[in-house]
């Protein structure tokens, strides 16, 4: 499987996606999160359309308290990515809430592993 992944930070994320993300060429296929030694690492994943195996992924790495952009103005899908991560990892995305896959009285980030 081919698989490119380009690191940017926080700042450069909306821009580095509304630049590569044409909806005809490439399917957004999820945000992925990572949490290890009190650090985000937050994955924007995107399949090449009508190629097999190819793959885009960028990448931000950011303190486990961050305010981190949300994206669903330009993919709309990414909305729920981004509550999912709130609910599991306490990533604190840009206009979401906590309770849309963990009920608010359940478990508290129950993906925040301490190493």
């Amino acid at each position: 499987m081919k698989t490119t992944k380009e690191l940017v930070t926080l700042h450069e994320i909306r821009g580095a996606i509304e630049g590569f993300y044409d909806p005809q060429i490439w399917h957004f296929v999820c945000i992925n999160g990572l949490f290890e030694n009190d650090e985000l690492e937050i994955q924007w994943c995107f399949a090449k359309i009508g190629v097999k195996d190819e793959w885009k992924v960028f990448y931000a790495k950011a303190p486990g308290d961050a305010l981190l952009p949300s994206l669903a103005d330009i993919m709309p899908t990414a909305r729920m990515y981004e509550g999912e991560l709130r609910d599991l990892l306490d990533a604190n995305f840009e206009n979401s809430v906590k309770g849309m896959f963990i009920e608010l009285d359940g478990l508290e980030a129950p993906l925040r592993i301490k190493r």
